[in-house]
């Protein structure tokens, strides 16, 4: 039984808005793929108090006490009506307030864990139902695979595809950007129409592709009101050797581009760092 697990970065690879609820929610529609290579690591251990503690570069940001692993945690003993306890280790790669969702992503490892850990024999229904009550990418990211999500995060389809491997080169001005703002800022102009109708799957990457170059991001311009760091960003991107698309995750600030060639993103990688080293970037596969 393990008691480690990797909570992978999460990346919108077009995210649109539809419309917003009555309660200020607010109806998405999006395809997400996840960082191979870029992720959080969370370990566990026996104790008798449940308790987390934290490493690693982006760390010192977050609160030990007030965090969506405690919280899931806690979530999973009420419901289960236990107390056990546990020591949760936390070493936190992922930036923060990113638009990656590491803090989902985090939550839904450590409900994994526990369950295991704890022997509690949850199955993954009730736990997915436990991920939607916590967050609205929760549930998401508990999947953890190419998928199609519509709602409010909620209503998951996988997507099918045996399209050939492809490499993500992500940027974050480290410049915390904050959800809720991003999503006060938006203008209903910037809203997309819903789907009528869908590709179900991508046999091709040319298919996946041109699909992806006609959508967008609804949240982008938002954010680059906010963090107008997030329009260069794509600029350098798209400038580029070898780049197919650019544009921003989630709700900011960062931002990816594509490519087949994982030569031509690392080679990206290293022209960014040389001449912005005050940003964060790394180059990663997507699954």
């Amino acid at each position: 039984m393990t008691n480690t697990l990797k909570a992978k970065a999460k990346i919108n690879l077009f995210l649109h808005v539809t419309s917003r609820t009555e309660n200020n929610y607010h109806n998405l529609e999006s395809i997400v793929a996840f960082a191979n290579d870029i992720y959080d690591i969370i370990s566990i251990k026996s104790s008798n108090s449940l308790y987390l503690t934290m490493d690693g570069p982006f760390s010192s940001s977050l609160s030990a006490t007030d965090n969506l692993i405690l919280k899931a945690a806690f979530c999973l003993q009420n419901y289960t009506n236990t107390s056990y306890g546990a020591h949760i280790h936390l070493t936190k790669n992922i930036p923060v307030a990113a638009g990656l969702g590491g803090g989902s992503s985090d939550a839904a490892a450590v409900l994994k864990l526990l369950n295991n850990f704890w022997k509690l024999d949850i199955t993954d229904f009730t736990l997915y139902n436990i991920c939607a009550k916590l967050g609205s990418d929760i549930p998401i990211c508990y999947y953890g695979k190419y998928s199609y999500f519509s709602g409010k995060g909620e209503i998951i389809t996988p997507i099918e595809t045996t399209c050939p491997k492809i490499y993500a080169l992500l940027i974050n001005p480290l410049i915390a950007t904050s959800t809720q703002a991003v999503f006060y800022n938006l203008r209903e102009e910037e809203f997309s129409k819903p789907f009528s109708n869908r590709p179900q799957s991508f046999l091709h990457l040319l298919e996946l592709i041109e699909f992806l170059k006609i959508q967008k991001n609804d949240l982008e311009k938002s954010a680059i009101r906010l963090v107008p760091e997030i329009n260069d960003i794509i600029n350098v991107l798209n400038s580029q050797n070898g780049c197919i698309l650019s544009r921003m995750s989630g709700s900011g600030a960062t931002c990816f581009g594509l490519f087949t060639s994982l030569e031509e993103a690392k080679h990206a990688l290293t022209t960014i760092q040389k001449h912005h080293g005050n940003w964060w970037s790394d180059v990663t596969l997507l699954t």
